[in-house]
């Protein structure tokens, strides 16, 4: 809960122009409810791909990222991509954090688990071309999808 306040208390107090203050504050308190959404949801054992996406997607893919594209002042388009993107590899850190626990029941086994995982690796692989032209972060962006799901802890 902490954090949750200093949170607010440094986008509030920063120097970013109000209009751009209120558009991260909305959606930081956006985050913040769906990620409380998503753990109702875990506790729950409701859908699998929802909660990740709401719990761990949420918080830690596509909240930073949309948050610091708004601070830099990007377009929405990029924003809308972004989200995808986030979304869509949040849900696969999160199936990969599920085998590495060895709770891959939630997800039919590990065989599903797996295939599941790469796809929305997958989906989150061609979206970086509408993200970036640059070759060198279209390379950094590719090393991190693979990262998160070929890691090992």
């Amino acid at each position: 809960d902490a954090g949750f306040f200093l949170a607010l208390k440094i986008i509030s107090g920063s120097n970013f122009p109000d209009p751009v203050k209120i558009e991260v504050l909305k959606w930081f308190c956006q985050v913040m409810l769906d990620t409380a959404a998503g753990q109702m949801l875990d506790l729950a054992k409701q859908d699998p791909i929802t909660t990740a996406k709401l719990k761990t997607a949420k918080y830690s893919m596509i909240g930073p990222l949309v948050l610091g594209a708004i601070l830099g002042g990007v377009n929405q388009t990029l924003l809308k991509y972004l989200g995808k993107f986030g979304g869509s590899l949040g849900i696969a850190f999160q199936i990969k954090d599920d085998i590495l626990d060895s709770e891959v029941e939630i997800w039919g086994g590990a065989s599903l688990a797996k295939q599941t995982a790469e796809k929305y690796q997958k989906q989150a692989m061609k979206i970086i071309p509408e993200i970036t032209k640059d070759k060198n972060m279209g390379k950094l962006l590719e090393q991190l999808t693979e990262y998160l799901i070929e890691r090992k802890k």
